[in-house]
């Protein structure tokens, strides 16, 4: 399922009722930096 924040997702369901969601980005980093709203983990205020 490509998502609105342009990623791929997929998602397996397992025994016990265990979920395990797989995912792609679909644009490179150079890309989702330029966008607002985007951070990453070593800019993301603590």
């Amino acid at each position: 399922m490509r998502t609105p924040f342009r990623s791929l997702n997929a998602r397996v369901l397992g025994p016990d009722g265990w979920q395990l969601t797989f995912f792609q980005e679909l644009e490179p980093l150079e890309s989702r930096t330029q966008r607002e709203g985007f951070t990453t983990d070593d800019r993301r205020p603590r």
